[in-house]
């Protein structure tokens, strides 16, 4: 959970907003994570809907410090995209 303070009040449509979400890690087996996430926020524009979508994915644990993702979302509301995709790396150091 959180909170975006928007320091800039040009625009009297903008306004400060929330933010929550929750996820979920399965390890399927050792190299590899199932993970899922629902997450939203009040969208800044106060003309726009809330904006919630869910995402679920893979993560493959390629050593200790390199990890390769894939996921897909799913949007709940006319103000987030229906879908979308994406494929990352996280490097620890």
């Amino acid at each position: 959970m959180g909170y975006t303070l928007v320091a800039n009040k040009k625009d009297p449509n903008l306004v400060d907003y929330y933010f929550y979400g929750g996820a979920l890690d399965w390890e399927c087996s050792k190299p590899l994570h199932f993970v899922i996430e629902f997450n939203g926020n009040k969208n800044p524009d106060k003309t726009q809907v809330e904006q919630r979508m869910a995402l679920g994915g893979f993560i493959y644990e390629v050593s200790k410090h390199l990890s390769i993702d894939a996921t897909f979302k799913k949007g709940f509301s006319d103000s987030t995209p229906n879908w979308g995709i994406g494929i990352g790396a996280a490097i620890e150091f």
